[in-house]
């Protein structure tokens, strides 16, 4: 949906801003939601826990602007004299993904925010890279997207028996009324028209965000009331999003386009 063409630009930009920015936006409240969860269950002053939060996506954010910058430079530099070749480039700049995580970590930041922000860096400092190296990253990036979505089926498969209606009725809400009712508000007033405003907010990202996100909080808390229900609710959801969302790409692609086109 988001390669066709023939959809407006700016409708299929919105989409790709949105898949790329929400990730890393929404791991700072994560962290913050989390601080305070942890303040109440062992009766301690918030502000402890906030400080610890703030430090994770302080130190994160650091760790990744510096590696992205520097890595950045480096494989720049090291390209440019000849050292090294077009395919080692393109591994490099993986690995620096990957060295942002585990020093982020290594000294108490969020190796997720290292990684986002690094990427972010990265992109800046090597906005003249070539087309067949962002070819390469997407191309292994969305292997490793597959990859989670194989390893979530084999998990879901489990879960299957504990399936409640709640849980199948809030998968529901989260991908309509929970999804599409903020982004029709923050479209208001723009000169997106509502046809535009429901297939935005149909078609968001609601997949590889969320079993990140899953797992971040499971690392930071070890044991919660209801974390079996909580797995359950994300991974469900998940779930009918890559099923609803690939089912309905390209008919409603199709409709979205004879819309706003005036057709009958």
């Amino acid at each position: 949906m988001v390669k066709n063409k023939k959809i407006p630009g700016k409708i299929r930009e919105a989409l790709e801003v949105e898949s790329g920015l929400n990730d890393g936006l929404a791991v700072p409240f994560l962290l913050l939601f989390i601080s305070l969860g942890l303040a109440e269950e062992f009766f301690s002053p918030a502000g402890y826990f906030i400080e610890i939060a703030l430090a994770q996506i302080g130190l994160g954010a650091l760790v990744g602007i510096l590696v992205g910058f520097l890595g950045s430079k480096m494989v720049g530099k090291s390209q440019s004299r000849g050292w090294i070749t077009p395919e080692y480039q393109r591994i490099a700049y993986l690995v620096l993904a990957v060295l942002s995580f585990i020093i982020a970590d290594e000294i108490g930041g969020s190796g997720f925010v290292a990684a986002f922000v690094g990427g972010l860096t990265t992109a800046y400092f090597t906005r003249d890279a070539s087309k067949a190296l962002l070819d390469f990253a997407e191309a292994e990036g969305q292997f490793l997207n597959l990859t989670v979505f194989y390893i979530l089926g084999i998990i879901i498969a489990g879960l299957i028996p504990s399936i409640t209606w709640e849980i199948i009725l809030y998968a529901f809400l989260s991908l309509t009324v929970i999804r599409m009712v903020p982004v029709i508000l923050s479209l208001m007033g723009s000169e997106v028209s509502w046809h535009s405003a429901l297939f935005i907010g149909w078609f968001g990202p609601r997949g590889l965000a969320s079993i990140v996100l899953t797992l971040i909080a499971l690392e930071t808390v070890d044991v919660f009331p209801g974390q079996d229900t909580f797995i359950l609710a994300v991974f469900i959801t998940v779930l009918f999003s890559v099923v609803a969302h690939g089912i309905t790409a390209v008919p409603l692609s199709q409709l979205y386009l004879k819309k706003i086109q005036g057709k009958p």
